[in-house]
C-alpha cells in the first residue's frame, strides 16, 4: 500500500514541532500543555476549543467545583474563550475569501473588543451591577438577558463569537448581582443545556442496522 508523501512530511512536521515545544516548555520549568493547546490552534483550531458550558455543568453535577484543580481547569477554558475571540473572525475571514490584511483588522477588532470590555468590566462593573440588579427576580431575569442579547449581537458583528460576548457581560457582574443573576438564570441554564443535547442527539443520523 503506497503512502502518501504529503501525509508523512506532514506528520512528521507535527510531531516534530511538538517535540520543540515540549522541550522548550521542561526547559522553563512549565507545563507543556498550553504550548501544545497553541500548536492546536494554529493545526486545528475548530477542534481546539472545548465547550465551557459542558464541562462547568459537568463540574457542577459532580460537586467537584470545590476541587483544588477546579480553578485551573476553568482558566482554561476561559484561555480557550479568549483565543477563540481571535481565531473565529480570522477563520471567517479566511473561508469567505478575504485578503491578509481584511483577516488582519478582523483579529485587531475582537482583539479590542474584549480588552476593552475586560477593561471596562474592572473599572465599572459595579456601575453594571446597580444597573442590572433589581429586587424582582422577574426583572433581574429580564434585565440580565436583554443586554447579554444586545452585547451578543454586536459581538457576532465584528465577527466575534456570541458566546464570548455573553462571557464578558459575565464577567462584568460581580458579588450580589452576580449571586441573584446565578440564582435567576439556573433554571433556564438546565433547560437550555437539556434543549441543546436534544438537539444534538437529532441531528445524529446512526446508519441503519
Amino acid at each position: 500500500m503506497h503512502t502518501p508523501i504529503a501525509l508523512l512530511l506532514e506528520l512528521g512536521a507535527i510531531l516534530t514541532g511538538l517535540s520543540v515545544l515540549g522541550t522548550l516548555a521542561r526547559r522553563y520549568a512549565l507545563s507543556p500543555v498550553p504550548l501544545y493547546l497553541l500548536a492546536g490552534l494554529a493545526l486545528a483550531g475548530a477542534t481546539y476549543v472545548s465547550s465551557s458550558g459542558i464541562i462547568a455543568r459537568l463540574l457542577g453535577d459532580l460537586r467537584r467545583l470545590g476541587n483544588r484543580e477546579t480553578p485551573a481547569v476553568l482558566s482554561v477554558l476561559v484561555m480557550e474563550d479568549f483565543a477563540m475571540a481571535a481565531y473565529l473572525p480570522l477563520l471567517a475571514v479566511i473561508t469567505s475569501g478575504g485578503t491578509w490584511w481584511q483577516a488582519l483588522l478582523a483579529v485587531l477588532a475582537a482583539t479590542a473588543a474584549v480588552a476593552a470590555t475586560i477593561a471596562a468590566s474592572a473599572r465599572w462593573s459595579h456601575h453594571v451591577g446597580r444597573i442590572l440588579t433589581h429586587p424582582e427576580p422577574e426583572q433581574v431575569l429580564l434585565r440580565v438577558l436583554g443586554i447579554t442579547l444586545v452585547v451578543a449581537a454586536l459581538a457576532e458583528t465584528i465577527h466575534v463569537s456570541a458566546a464570548v460576548g455573553a462571557f464578558l457581560i459575565g464577567l462584568a457582574l460581580t458579588g450580589t448581582a452576580a449571586d441573584r443573576a446565578r440564582a435567576a438564570l439556573s433554571p433556564l441554564r438546565d433547560l437550555f443545556a437539556a434543549v441543546f443535547f436534544l438537539a444534538l442527539g437529532l441531528a445524529v443520523a446512526p446508519p441503519a442496522t
